[in-house]
């Protein structure tokens, strides 16, 4: 799972994976993609209650579609972790409908619709008490996916406290060990190539040849207006990467993002 916080708020954190599900999503025309609605409920919303408003609000209004990837066309619908220091919510949609599981604990999300009928908000055209791993899109191997939840979600509900050198060292993650560890000594290689069975395809997906996590976050929203917000950024792989301390209230210039809005 990542973690994103807005520089321009202390009260909320939004993140998103892609999932892919069974509406023709690559026959919608262009509209928002989920990192669109990461950006418009963190812009609007002061807390998650507000977020989820401004990002289902904007979902309805103008639809969901296009093409999210750089290198090739490749289009799919999102699924969000809307939270604020008190709760928050897991979003799941399939084209411009949607539903909302309330956040208690602990969540943690990879790519493949994981809600079933624990959500409590919804858009009206779905029905009362839907499964909503039914809108899977039945092609599509969810293993990957899987094998990278069989790690963090343990992890996450294990009761052991959780914090920032413990999401480091979980976003690290290959195949069921913590490259990267602190306190680890000698020289660990970057793993090889993935065999054929997913087992090597873990949190972080620094894999040659395969593909590469671009950047991670940590974001730590405190309950206590008087302690600030804390963010560590690591800008590439998180296995090969450091975890900088930033404040998000002054970033660093290369962190800066201009504002969009719709």
């Amino acid at each position: 799972t990542r973690f994103k916080c807005d520089w321009s708020s202390d009260v909320c954190s939004s993140d998103l994976e892609k999932i892919w599900t069974n509406t023709p999503i690559h026959r919608a025309p262009d509209a928002l993609l989920g990192m669109d609605l990461v950006r418009i409920a963190l812009e609007r919303g002061e807390d998650a209650d507000g977020a989820l408003a401004a990002l289902t609000s904007a979902l309805a209004e103008h639809g969901q579609g296009g093409n999210g990837e750089f290198e090739h066309p490749e289009a799919y619908c999102s699924s969000f972790l809307v939270v604020d220091p008190h709760g928050g919510w897991q979003v799941e949609t399939r084209g411009s409908s949607w539903v909302a599981a309330p956040i208690h604990d602990a969540v943690a999300i990879s790519n493949r619709v994981s809600i079933r009928t624990e959500w409590t908000r919804s858009s009206v055209d779905v029905e009362p008490g839907t499964d909503v791993d039914s809108w899977r899109h039945p092609s599509v191997d969810p293993a990957i996916a899987d094998v990278r939840l069989a790690v963090t979600r343990p992890r996450i509900a294990d009761g052991r406290p959780i914090d920032a050198a413990a999401l480091a060292s979980l976003l690290r993650d290959h195949a069921g060990a913590p490259w990267g560890q602190p306190g680890r000594t000698g020289s660990v290689p970057v793993p090889g190539p993935p065999r054929a069975g997913f087992e090597d395809l873990s949190v972080c997906m620094h894999l040659p040849g395969v593909s590469v996590t671009t950047a991670s976050m940590i974001a730590f929203l405190p309950s206590d207006p008087t302690r600030p917000v804390e963010a560590w950024c690591a800008i590439g792989s998180p296995c090969a990467s450091v975890f900088v301390p930033v404040d998000p209230a002054a970033p660093p210039a290369f962190l800066e993002i201009g504002r969009a809005h719709v």
